[in-house]
């Protein structure tokens, strides 16, 4: 993907990220366009970006077997947050971004943390959390953060039920097995690839409103993980060549 400037529909200078996020500042001579995939003329490499600290409130998901959720808060009990618990992983962002189908991106996904985005919003009918979550335990994820990117969007507590996952359907079945939250928050301040924990307060938790569970998703301050740019890939390979040569003379 190349971002910079163009004259007269040519690439001249910009930035240029491989396949697997390498990072180039490259400049062409702006007589072949992009889509014929012409080679820089100079193209050098860049440190990875650093993806700084952050902390984001979140709300426990609440699981029962009911459709509504405890009508009172009194009767909120630890046996409908058994499925939270601490985690940390590296971020992802479901495929589609809805989860309103099985994950496109289930390999992607498989042993990390996946966003999830609430909704779809009017007219288009929403889809139910235990529909995303049910996608994301599928997927192999090892926690779900509900993404309401409105921000002007209260922090609510999210309900799940247990059981069939579409309503008059008795296959599927949902069982919550990971742990849920919800965040209001802009999705740039989720950033794909960083390593993140989601962390929880104790049911009764003082500050807490009642029969909630709060928490926050910790982002330490880290260097985005990118893959590996083809000089360094092809440097590594001459330098284990070369060390295989000089042990045969040995």
């Amino acid at each position: 993907r190349f971002a910079g400037s163009f004259s007269h529909g040519m690439p001249q200078d910009g930035i240029l990220t491989e396949d697997n996020g390498v990072l180039h500042s490259v400049s062409y001579k702006a007589d072949i366009p992009l889509w014929e995939s012409p080679e820089p003329s100079t193209k050098t490499e860049l440190p990875n970006p650093i993806i700084p600290a952050g902390r984001l409130d979140v709300c426990a998901a609440l699981v029962d077997n009911t459709d509504t959720g405890p009508q009172n808060m009194d009767n909120i009990g630890p046996d409908m947050y058994s499925h939270m618990r601490d985690v940390t992983a590296p971020l992802v962002f479901a495929r589609p971004q809805y989860g309103e189908q099985p994950f496109w991106n289930a390999e992607e996904v498989r042993g990390k943390i996946v966003c999830v985005m609430r909704g779809p919003p009017p007219p288009h009918e929403g889809t139910p959390y235990a529909v995303k979550v049910y996608n994301a335990q599928r997927a192999g994820a090892v926690g779900v953060i509900i993404v309401e990117c409105d921000t002007r969007c209260p922090l609510r507590l999210p309900h799940i039920r247990n059981g069939p996952v579409r309503a008059g359907i008795p296959e599927p079945a949902l069982k919550v097995s990971i742990p849920v939250c919800l965040v209001v928050a802009a999705v740039e301040t989720l950033p794909v690839g960083a390593v993140v924990s989601m962390q929880f307060a104790p049911l009764g938790y003082q500050h807490a409103p009642k029969g909630c569970r709060i928490g926050f998703v910790r982002i330490p301050r880290q260097e985005r993980q990118t893959g590996m740019s083809k000089v360094k890939e092809t440097n590594l390979m001459n330098q284990f060549f070369e060390a295989r040569r000089a042990e045969r003379k040995q």
